[in-house]
């Protein structure tokens, strides 16, 4: 009568592990990937619900009198009165039209 062998050998082609986390990390990416696009449309929907819109660029029109003078800080009367009276009023109006706080 043959002896049994009390050591069974290790089947290799029976090891469902391998293929088991495979499938749990994948499942774990797609749901992490899922979870960033979420997020993401969460922000900026959120965002957009904060601004009623991007706030204008202003325009400073260049008519060569709004030149400094070549070596000079100083700023010319032309440019200092257009400030004044065209970019100043324009940034006041644009803020309390946006509701956004000038730096």
């Amino acid at each position: 009568m043959p002896r049994r062998s009390r050591n069974t050998h290790y089947n290799e082609d029976l090891n469902i592990w391998s293929a088991f986390t495979d499938l749990m990390s994948n499942a774990f990416m797609i749901l992490l990937f899922l979870l960033l696009i979420a997020s993401a449309k969460y922000t900026v929907s959120q965002i957009s619900n904060k601004n009623t819109g991007a706030p204008p660029i202003i325009l400073i029109k260049d008519e060569g009198a709004y030149r400094f003078a070549s070596g000079s800080a100083e700023l010319p009367q032309p440019m200092y009165n257009y400030i004044w009276t065209k970019i100043v009023p324009e940034i006041e109006r644009k803020t309390q039209e946006y509701n956004i706080e000038p730096i």
